[in-house]
Order: structure tokens, then sequence, then C-alpha cells
């Protein structure tokens, strides 16, 4: 990043503050698409400490490693620190040096997202503001953002009549896959439950998703098919509900790797 420049966002803190004095869900929504457009400081680690440029960049060795400081609630959780200026993070340390990188929201939700990420979401300035994006809510943007950036739709797969096809379990559970679906499915009051099978059917190999839900299953395939891609390493992806006759049997043969919470 650049040490020698400012870091201001205000379209950040305007659309917040204009959301927080007429809480209605266009000012939400034009809050999260102010926040989706927004550069924020997050303070990290970096080891080896970088070194800067002639133009005041860092410049990092190809061997560092990134920390990002986090910051814990009272419930235990711990969220990610996003400052839309240097006065509100030195709020959170007022002394010292600090080394920060300058991110957006598609960054976080990379950091957030990721298999062995600890972090329950990010918060902006949390000793002004205070606003927090949990990580169930980044899943499901992310989903959605998928879906609007493919042509393809994708519908409750259909076996035709006399193929032989044969269910199990994979060997190896896609654990990144399934915590990038159940994200997305939390934030779905229509899911009960879903589950993951593995089918062989005229030679090949699919990854089977069977989902257990109230109503149209409008919109849900699409958002799976969308989180799923980038785990998939090149294995199909079919989807069901359980008013399927496969997917019953998924049901009765296979523990759900994802569960409402009632």
């Amino acid at each position: 990043m650049d040490l020698k420049k400012p870091v201001t966002d205000p379209k950040v803190l305007e659309a917040i503050h204009i959301m927080r004095a007429n809480n209605t869900p266009e000012t939400r929504s034009q809050m999260v698409h102010a926040v989706m457009q927004g550069r924020f400081l997050a303070p990290v680690h970096i080891e080896p400490e970088p070194q800067t440029d002639e133009n005041g960049c860092a410049v990092l060795t190809p061997d560092a490693t990134v920390g990002f400081h986090m910051l814990p609630t009272k419930d235990g959780q711990r969220f990610l620190l996003a400052f839309t200026d240097w006065d509100e993070l030195k709020k959170w340390k007022p002394a010292g040096k600090q080394q920060v990188l300058t991110i957006g929201f598609d960054e976080y939700s990379r950091v957030i997202l990721r298999p062995d990420s600890v972090a329950a979401g990010f918060v902006i300035n949390p000793f002004g503001v205070n606003v927090s994006f949990n990580k169930n809510f980044l899943a499901s943007v992310q989903a959605q953002k998928g879906l609007s950036a493919t042509s393809a739709v994708t519908q409750q797969t259909t076996i035709p009549s006399g193929t032989s096809v044969k269910l199990g379990q994979p060997q190896k559970r896609p654990d990144a896959m399934l915590q990038a679906v159940s994200a997305f499915l939390a934030e779905r009051d229509s899911v009960r439950a879903a589950y993951l099978g593995l089918i062989e059917m005229e030679n090949q190999t699919h990854y089977l998703i069977a989902v257990d839900l109230e109503g149209d299953c409008s919109g849900i395939f699409e958002g799976i098919a969308a989180v799923a891609k980038p785990y998939l390493g090149g294995v199909a992806l079919d989807m069901v509900t359980l008013e399927n006759s496969l997917g019953k049997e998924a049901a009765k043969q296979i523990n759900p790797f994802y569960q409402k919470n009632e």
C-alpha cells in the first residue's frame, strides 16, 4: 500500500449514518453497496517486515506471511478489523508502529471464508459506528455474485428412466466446499437440512447434494452451485430435493452435513 497517502472513505460512513437515521430495506441496501465498493485499513502482522520502495509502497518478499489482527466479542467470536481512516484505527491502537493493508469487501470475504479461518466476520470502526458483517452474510453475498456472473441456470437433476445409479459417500469429504455451502444455506430459512452423496451412473462419478426444504427451490440450487464451484475440482455436481427418490434415499443413508438451527 502507499504509506504516504491518507486513507478515508466518507461514502461508507455517510451511508452508515443515513441507514442509522432511517433504517429501511433501501438504506440498508445502499449501505451494503457502499461497503462493497469501499476500501479499508486492515491491521496486519507481516513477517518478515516489508521494506518500502522510493514511492513509499511496501514491498513483500515471496515468503512473507500475513496475519490479520482480530477483535474478540463477549461471546467468544473474533472479527477482523476494518477502519475507514487512520483516526479510527488509532482508537484501537493509539501509539506505536502499525502494519496495515488497504483491502475491500471481497478480500475480507476471501480471508474469512477460507476453510482454516477462525474469523466470524469483519467489523467496521468498532470504536465508532461499529457495523459488523458475519460469515454467513459474506457467503450469501459471494454466492449471489457468483450467480450473477454466470448465465447458466442450475436445475434439479433428472435421472433418465432405466439408468443404473449407485449411491454412496465420498471417501474424502470436500470439507471446504461443505463449509461454503453450509454458510450459504444458513441464510435460507426454507432449508431444513442438506446431505452430500456420491453417485455413479454411466461410468461417471458426480457429487450429489440432496436438500430438505420447504416450498420452492428457486434460487437455492443456483446459489449452491455458485459457492461450490471453486471446490469441485472437475467433479460434476447434481442437486435434488427430498421429493426426488434419489434425494429420499440419500437422506436415509447419509448424515446431513447441514442442519438448520431451530
